[in-house]
């Protein structure tokens, strides 16, 4: 007989559609485990603008029996904590749910409460992730989403990752049939993103290339983006040729599953924040990721720390086949000496799609040979990383890992 432990995640929405998609995410994977000696998490999900969570459901999250989603009403008067309380990206809480929580704890030492961090591949999250921390009457826990066996994994749940992997698997096969067909079928592109003038310099980048291109533009920040820098008035279903060559197209908001399919099926991805870039790099499909600004430029010292992150990890898996290549077979061809040159292209379009990249540095979008050059020289680092990704542990198998031996020792 099955039994429940009960874990509450809290959400409050900041950066539109991207807080909401990871717990969504996180809360569905962890209602879908199977725990040892026949357990299941019982979630509820709280979220301080529900609408925004409805938008990103599937049909099959109403049918879930082991998954709730709950309006965060402020204050939520009533509230009787789980086991586990999980904070996603250490959102405060309401002042009467902290002082239940405080209560609890005070006299029980429950619930465990946990701090979901944002994804970072900076070395000091190592250091941090699973660390206590006393604040406001509480003792919490760090739990730091990452690349490496020290951090709690990326926010994936089984299917998906299965998908990635069939396409990964006939990713070679799938090319040869498609160079070697008398007529290409268009170069697909997603755009999902903030605001970003660089969107501009890549579809002239795209033009440049003669290949025919589609790019599916999501309704939102990023449809007003290409309204703002073209001067138009697109909303979902229109469409516009910026050049005899690249066709442009808005599409509607979607929910998870729609949004995976798109990953999976567009040749390129353009991404933004936390939840789309973890699926897009899954996928093996070459990716650029717009990252949340912040002040100051921290967002820049995450996406080259991310970079460094990528680039030793591949280093790391080419030795590892240069010297046993049966410890490597799932990470395809040797990308040897051309590894860092093919990251420093990668490196320039991260940058310049961030509007950072160095005075000193040609931007890559304006070079007529962009595409081809981007795909003949990083569609391997893509490929390679993406198989490396989905051989690890998930977010939620860590975490619920922790959360068991957290409760064991209480």
């Amino acid at each position: 007989m099955e039994t429940a432990i009960s874990l509450d995640i809290f959400c409050r929405v900041i950066d539109n559609y991207g807080d909401a998609g990871v717990c969504l995410h996180l809360a569905r994977s962890l209602s879908e485990l199977k725990l040892p000696h026949g357990q299941h998490f019982a979630v509820r999900l709280f979220c301080d603008q529900p609408e925004v969570t409805a938008t990103l459901t599937d049909p099959s999250d109403s049918a879930n029996p082991h998954l709730k989603l709950c309006t965060w009403e402020q204050p939520l008067v009533g509230y009787e904590p789980s086991a586990v309380v999980l904070s996603a990206f250490s959102c405060r809480f309401d002042e009467v749910t902290l002082k239940t929580l405080q209560q609890r704890q005070q006299h029980s030492g429950q619930p465990l409460i946990i701090n979901l961090e944002y994804l970072s591949a900076e070395p000091w999250v190592e250091d941090c992730h699973q660390l206590p921390s006393p604040a406001e009457g509480l003792t919490s826990h760090f739990f730091f989403p990452g690349f490496t066996a020290r951090t709690g994994g990326l926010n994936l749940d089984p299917d998906f990752i299965a998908q990635c992997q069939s396409r990964l698997g006939s990713a070679t096969t799938t090319a040869t049939a498609t160079d070697s067909a008398p007529t290409p079928a268009p170069y697909t592109l997603s755009l999902f993103g903030y605001d970003n003038p660089a969107v501009l310099r890549l579809l002239q980048g795209l033009a440049a290339s003669g290949r025919n291109c589609v790019l599916k533009v999501f309704a939102g920040l990023a449809c007003d983006n290409l309204n703002q820098r073209l001067g138009l008035t697109l909303t979902v279903g229109d469409s516009y040729d910026f050049a005899p060559n690249v066709h442009c197209t808005v599409v509607p908001m979607t929910g998870h599953s729609g949004y995976d399919q798109t990953l999976l099926k567009c040749d390129f991805n353009l991404v933004r924040g936390e939840d789309s870039i973890v699926r897009a790099m899954h996928t093996g499909h070459p990716f650029l990721w717009q990252i949340y600004p912040q002040e100051e430029g921290a967002h820049i010292v995450k996406l080259n720390a991310f970079l460094d992150c990528m680039e030793r990890t591949l280093q790391a898996q080419n030795a590892a086949l240069e010297t046993e290549p049966s410890a490597c077979s799932n990470s395809g061809s040797n990308l040897s000496a051309n590894l860092s040159a093919r990251m420093a292209l990668l490196r320039r379009a991260m940058l310049s799609y961030n509007e950072a990249l160095p005075q000193d540095q040609a931007d890559p979008f304006l070079e007529p040979d962009f595409l081809p050059r981007f795909e003949r020289e990083c569609g391997p680092l893509f490929t390679a990383w993406a198989r490396y990704l989905c051989a690890q542990p998930t977010l939620s198998q860590r975490l619920s890992a922790f959360i068991l031996s957290k409760l064991a020792a209480s």
